[in-house]
């Protein structure tokens, strides 16, 4: 049950993540790729998921998958390494890990986190799941809001800096060094 519970909290985040990426991706022009797409869409994510969903064997995949898997890396760069690696559970790098007792180097952890990101926002490309739960969980966290936060002031002052990232840590280990 308690494994349930986490595993709900890690998919919510993927959840978030994921919309995040679609948002940047709606945002971004399809004329922003380096290479020739001709794309009847304004938007790099409006033309990539045309492309999933006309399974069209002479498409330009590795065009959105590397346009794709670097705002995948820009998000994962934003996390804090605990963050990391609680995404990192539910990775398939996580389930092939074979060191028991130990995490693998951030680089690989953080890399397993990009590749189900992105194999997330594939999902959701060729079968939209997300966008129609989104005005479900509004309706459900207003609710939540009224009756659990009353007095939010204490928690905002007491929380009013982020978490570094990983790679802010990082950087701070290399120092002490």
């Amino acid at each position: 049950m308690f494994e349930d519970r986490v595993r709900y909290i890690i998919e919510e985040k993927f959840v978030d993540l994921v919309g995040n990426v679609i948002d940047e991706l709606r945002n971004l022009p399809i004329q922003s790729l380096q290479e020739n797409t001709h794309s009847p869409f304004d938007n790099v994510w409006d033309s990539f998921v045309d492309q999933l969903q006309q399974e069209d064997d002479d498409s330009n995949d590795s065009v959105f998958t590397n346009a794709i898997m670097g705002i995948c890396q820009q998000s994962v760069e934003t996390l804090s390494f605990t963050e990391l690696k609680l995404l990192w559970l539910i990775t398939e790098g996580c389930l092939a890990w074979q060191g028991e007792e130990v995490f693998p180097e951030i680089e690989k952890i953080a890399q397993d986190v990009v590749e189900e990101l992105f194999s997330w926002i594939e999902q959701e490309a060729e079968e939209p799941e997300f966008e129609l739960d989104d005005e479900y969980e509004e309706a459900e966290y207003e609710e939540d809001d009224s009756e659990e936060f009353d007095d939010e002031s204490e928690y905002e002052e007491e929380y009013d800096e982020y978490p570094p990232t990983y790679y802010q840590e990082e950087q701070v280990k290399k120092t002490r060094h």
